[in-house]
């Protein structure tokens, strides 16, 4: 069954509802933060608002998820932005 799940999700940009500008809005609503916020996105996808959350406040953001290929994604898409750094095989750290 989990399977069928995967499958159907591959590819897409995003795994939940929302866009970057509603990560940056609820991210705002959350203020104040520390200076260098350390912030973890607990099943993360393929990383829209993980990416987006490490281009925002500065901080360390931590990416978590159970499926790689979406781990992978996570790396690749923050490659893409300049905001990769090491990765551990339960997350991808930005």
């Amino acid at each position: 069954m989990t399977d069928i799940f995967w499958r159907a999700h591959q590819g897409l940009p995003r795994e939940a509802p929302g866009s970057g500008d509603t990560t940056a809005l609820l991210l705002r609503l959350a203020a104040p933060l520390p200076g260098r916020p350390r912030i973890v996105d607990v099943g993360c996808g393929p990383g829209a608002a993980t990416v987006r959350l490490a281009q925002l406040p500065g901080g360390h953001v931590t990416g978590v998820d159970l499926h790689q290929p979406f781990l992978d994604a996570v790396a690749a898409r923050a490659l893409a932005a300049g905001v990769l750094r090491p990765r551990t095989s339960l997350g991808a750290a930005l």
